[in-house]
């Protein structure tokens, strides 16, 4: 018996509940408490109409997969915008540094957008109230942002006496099952619920039909689909000179629940232990840190966290067996990547999710266990030992996906802005 289960049995009922009354006070404050901070007014004359870019505190470090997204769409739409009217550009940023931010900035190569000026950047936490034009369009990125800037909406609307101005809200994942069964849970659905006039733009026809059948609604919607990095994409044409080697690449994040890494860590000792030569395979995980995975003969998996993207090309131009897991409606970027690099991967469907159809190389599993996952290793890893090359030869089939991120619907958008804009 453990210390923990002889002092659960052992301690009087009186001294149990100050020791959970203890582990309350000790424990982190719920996310909701931290994040969620109205936004305040600030009523300014002047008649340029202003896009602005609500985020939470960004870095060079997470500046990746959907914020990447984020910003390209952001600052497309602005592009467009700009190159029709006299339009402001401003960064709105929860907490930071301003030299952290433009780092971010360089990273996704802001000055191809513009030529002029860079755009403004607010510290929210350091700014007693945000500086709001009538002209002012908002841009939100997560649940909180939309839920802070809720009354800011309102307050521009009663003191400039204009139509509502729509939030357009960039929609990467279905937010609430990011913390299930929770007040967290609760707020990240409302946030898709305002009684507002908002603009969905959504990464993938997939997480839309989820987000639909949960039943809720926005005044207009738009998709964009997963396309693969631009920087990646040179690499593609390296794969049929690329020897593939006896490389299993994981996509390991040890501190993200959505990503299953507990099924994944069982499904990889399982097959440690059952497959005859396993020991002929090298694993590489990447992604975060992460506890090492323990495997059959002593071998263990190591994290090497998250590479700069000419090292991720080379591991994806290496590897021949890949697993990523994704407890959500997005498809998720590390299996396309993987598939479209060669490499036989195994993934998992998520209620209206399968992806087993988008590439030749994704096995997408309709359930997982750790079982299930070993024996989808054993099969890829007995396939590349029969034909070294089957995975270069399979097929694709998103045509889109190794071109530019189709960005037809932001003219859509644009005009529609500039139309209520016009209007006042």
């Amino acid at each position: 018996m453990s210390l923990r289960d002889f002092l659960r049995n052992a301690l009087p009922a009186s001294a149990k509940q100050r020791v959970n009354t203890l582990r309350q006070y000790m424990a982190r404050p719920d996310i909701d408490q931290v994040v969620l901070q109205d936004y305040k007014f600030h009523a300014s004359n002047d008649p340029v109409p202003r896009l602005n870019f609500l985020l939470p505190r960004v870095s060079a470090a997470t500046t990746f997969g959907g914020i990447m997204t984020g910003f390209k769409l952001f600052f497309g739409l602005a592009q467009r915008l700009c190159g029709t009217a006299n339009w402001d550009v401003r960064l709105v940023v929860d907490a930071g540094y301003a030299s952290e931010i433009q780092e971010v900035l360089r990273l996704v190569d802001f000055a191809r957008y513009f030529s002029g000026k860079p755009p403004e950047i607010v510290i929210k936490h350091d700014t007693p109230a945000i500086d709001t034009r009538s002209n002012d369009v908002f841009v939100c990125y997560n649940w909180w942002t939309v839920l802070n800037i809720r009354l800011l909406l309102r307050q521009q609307q009663a003191h400039f006496q204009t139509a509502r101005r729509p939030l357009i809200y960039l929609i990467q994942d279905y937010e609430p099952l990011f913390y299930p069964m929770s007040s967290a849970h609760m707020l990240a659905r409302a946030a898709f619920d305002l009684d507002w006039p908002v603009w969905g733009i959504f990464n993938s026809s997939q997480l839309f039909t989820y987000f639909a059948l949960q039943g809720h609604r926005v005044e207009r919607h738009f998709v964009v689909e997963p396309v693969l990095h631009d920087k990646l994409r040179p690499y593609l044409s390296q794969i049929d000179s690329t020897r593939k080697r006896k490389i299993i690449l994981i996509y390991g994040r040890g501190q993200e629940e959505r990503n299953c890494f507990s099924l994944l860590r069982s499904g990889l000792e399982i097959w440690s232990r059952e497959y005859p030569r396993s020991s002929d395979w090298s694993i590489r995980s990447l992604g975060s840190t992460h506890v090492p995975i323990r495997l059959a003969g002593n071998r263990t998996v190591q994290s090497e966290g998250r590479l700069p993207l000419d090292e991720y090309a080379g591991a994806l131009l290496a590897a021949s067996v890949g697993v990523s897991l994704m407890a959500s409606p997005h498809p998720s970027y590390p299996p396309l990547e993987m598939a479209h690099f060669g490499i036989r991967t195994i993934t998992n469907t998520f209620t209206c999710k399968d992806i087993g159809a988008s590439h030749e190389n994704l096995i997408s599993l309709p359930a997982l266990y750790p079982t299930s996952i070993a024996g989808a290793l054993v099969e890829a890893c007995q396939m590349f030992e029969n034909d070294p090359g089957l995975g270069i030869k399979a097929k694709s089939n998103l045509p889109a996906y190794t071109a530019p991120m189709d960005e037809s619907f932001l003219e859509e958008i644009a005009e529609g802005l500039l139309t209520l804009t016009k209007r006042g």
